[in-house]
C-alpha cells in the first residue's frame, strides 16, 4: 500500500469553530492556533478527496502541508477562475 501522507489545512472562522466540533477523519487531529483559526492535520493514502474537502470551506481554507495537495488546489482555482473570465 501506498505510504501515507501527512495533510495539515488552516480553517478560520465559523470553520474553525465547527472543526472542534467535527470529527472528519479517524486520524484527525485538531492544533488550536486561536480561537477562529485551527489546523486540521490528517494522514491519508490520496490526496483527491481531501482536495474537494478542502475547496468547500472556500476562503476559510489555506492548505498548509503537503506542497502537492496545495498544487492541485490552486491549480483548481485557477480553471475556476478561467471558466468566468470569459
Amino acid at each position: 500500500s501506498a505510504p501515507l501522507i501527512d495533510v495539515c489545512v488552516e480553517l478560520t472562522d465559523y470553520w474553525a469553530r465547527i472543526a472542534a466540533e467535527r470529527r472528519w477523519h479517524p486520524s484527525q487531529r485538531l492544533e488550536t492556533l486561536a480561537p477562529d483559526r485551527v489546523r486540521v492535520h490528517f494522514r491519508l493514502n490520496e490526496l483527491v478527496e481531501v482536495k474537494s474537502w478542502t475547496l468547500k470551506f472556500g476562503g476559510a481554507a489555506t492548505v498548509i502541508a503537503p506542497a502537492e495537495l496545495r498544487a492541485l488546489v490552486m491549480a483548481e482555482l485557477d480553471e475556476m477562475q478561467r471558466n468566468y473570465e470569459s
